[in-house]
């Protein structure tokens, strides 16, 4: 077993909180044409060595990040951005398992389109924040 592999291992069996909501998650992403890696303290995954997905069990929920988000078509309205200042990430926030059940067959299409986007290598175009200005002073 690799290094990254035992490292996504031991998140998935150390995690105290959203143990089965982030397996399931998981388990959509591996039907998935992805690989798993381990970056920034969790699992991540790739395709042909670009991000496209990360899980995370945060406080409050646990979510599906998306790196390129903004570029995905969001027909069911479920991507949200992670915080005021996001530009790029959006994500997909969950509060059980039954969510996750439920959302499957949007999620593994999400997960498709973002590998899609990776794939045809598009970038998400910022714009470049003004120096001394903030993203609100715009």
């Amino acid at each position: 077993m690799t290094d990254a592999i035992s490292k996504v291992e031991a998140f998935f069996a150390n995690a105290k909180k959203w143990r089965e909501e982030l397996a399931a998650l998981r388990a959509i992403l591996l039907d998935c044409p992805v690989a798993e890696e381990f970056k920034w303290r969790a699992p991540c995954y790739t395709v042909d060595g670009g991000n496209v997905a990360t899980v995370w069990g945060l406080k409050d929920s646990c979510a599906l990040s998306f790196f390129k988000g903004v570029l995905l078509k969001d027909p069911a309205g479920i991507l949200v951005a992670p915080g005021d200042n996001s530009r790029s990430v959006r994500m997909v926030k969950f509060m059980g398992l039954e969510e996750i059940v439920a959302a499957k067959p949007t999620l593994a299409a999400y997960v498709r389109a973002a590998v899609e986007l990776e794939k045809a290598s598009l970038k998400v175009v910022l714009p470049k924040i003004l120096e001394g200005k903030g993203m609100h002073d715009r």
